[in-house]
């Protein structure tokens, strides 16, 4: 994997030079429009991104602290897509939030023809529209559970059984003081207001392709 990785690196910066010596004259419309069509070519090599993109709009992001193999998978993806940039000397915005760079770019790639596509014909010009997504602010409701520990003493108990039983059927009544140790969420999670919605628009920078 190694090896495969240092040659795809010595084979982009072999372009990036032939294309500064074409370059000239050029306009940057038509320089970032090759250079996406650079970063589409490497991105047609990852299998199943239309799996990633199904799997993601029904669970999400990848989570890199899980166990699951999808979710791993998915994180795989991601991190291939994250470092395309790099091999081309450019970065990804810090402004972009984890995931949404990936998101872009297969969105992109799959309407640009996705592996139906040859990126190498400049005679289809390449669809560079924004992707849509949407930030939403919203406030929810769910059950939680509280663990801790209360004291007290269960006046009237003639024995330590009683006085157990009594603490168990009026905890109220009989607790002195209390201390929280630990809670936990239980039940379903509701969304009960929407405070703000908002809709961002990701597109491909100039930085993103090393320009």
């Amino acid at each position: 994997m190694k090896k495969v990785f240092i040659k795809v690196k010595h084979l982009i910066k072999k372009i990036l030079r032939e294309e500064t010596e074409s370059n000239e004259g050029k306009g940057q419309n038509d320089i970032m429009e090759r250079r996406v069509r650079l970063f589409m070519k490497q991105v047609s090599k990852i299998p199943k991104l239309d799996k990633w993109l199904e799997s993601t709009k029904n669970n999400g992001m990848s989570n890199s602290f899980s166990s699951d193999n999808e979710s791993q998978w998915r994180g795989n993806v991601e991190n291939i897509i994250d470092g395309i940039p790099k091999l081309m000397g450019g970065e990804i915005p810090r402004r972009i939030e984890h995931g949404h760079f990936c998101w872009m770019v297969v969105n992109m790639f799959f309407n640009n023809g996705g592996y139906n596509r040859d990126f190498s014909d400049t005679n289809v010009p390449v669809d560079l529209s924004p992707i849509t997504i949407y930030f939403i602010d919203s406030d929810y409701k769910q059950s939680m559970a509280e663990y801790g520990s209360l004291w007290g003493y269960p006046l009237g108990a003639t024995s330590t059984s009683e006085a157990e039983q009594m603490m168990r059927d009026n905890p109220y009544t009989w607790e002195d003081e209390r201390e929280m140790n630990d809670t936990d969420d239980y039940g379903e999670l509701e969304i009960y207001d929407i405070n703000r919605s908002e809709e961002e628009n990701l597109i491909f920078t100039k930085e993103m392709v090393g320009l």
